[in-house]
């Protein structure tokens, strides 16, 4: 496949392929170490080094070049968590090693159904009879009332 050729020979070793309205080149590959020419290329072009693949970005002026390789920068900060909330928790995901986990399938409405049989009460209730509880007797549960004293007198 032959492709299209953007690309405009700029030396044996770079090809640029987009300028800006300065006529800087945006994009460009070479072979070997990216070029340092002054006045050829903007800040931010892309460079890519076709015998290695590697992509630079010109992170220097157009006066002096400086390519940084992409992807080596320092990480930047973690970003704001997402609002919390009550919303529903998606299907559980891929579990790894070809075993996977889909999404939770309908567990069926949450109603309880009526209470079973507990058995027979019996003749009496359900507490039984009460038991005996031992005679009272011949003057009652507390007894015969004992002599109080006399009042005394009163005028």
């Amino acid at each position: 496949m032959a492709g299209t050729n953007f690309f405009t020979a700029i030396s044996t070793t770079c090809d640029v392929a987009l300028t800006n309205d300065a006529d800087n080149a945006l994009l460009a590959k070479c072979v070997g170490a990216p070029p340092t020419t002054a006045a050829v290329f903007a800040v931010g072009c892309i460079m890519i080094r076709t015998d290695n693949a590697t992509q630079y970005q010109n992170t220097g002026t157009v006066a002096v070049p400086v390519w940084t390789i992409n992807g080596t920068g320092a990480v930047g900060p973690t970003g704001a968590t997402g609002p919390a909330g009550s919303g529903a928790t998606g299907a559980t995901g891929y579990t790894g090693a070809g075993n996977f986990t889909g999404a939770t399938g309908y567990t069926g409405p949450a109603i309880t159904g009526a209470t079973g049989y507990t058995g027979d009460t019996g003749p009496l209730g359900s507490t039984g009879a009460t038991g005996y509880t031992g005679d009272t007797g011949p003057l009652g549960s507390t007894g015969a009332t004992g002599y109080t004293g006399s009042t005394g007198y009163t005028a």
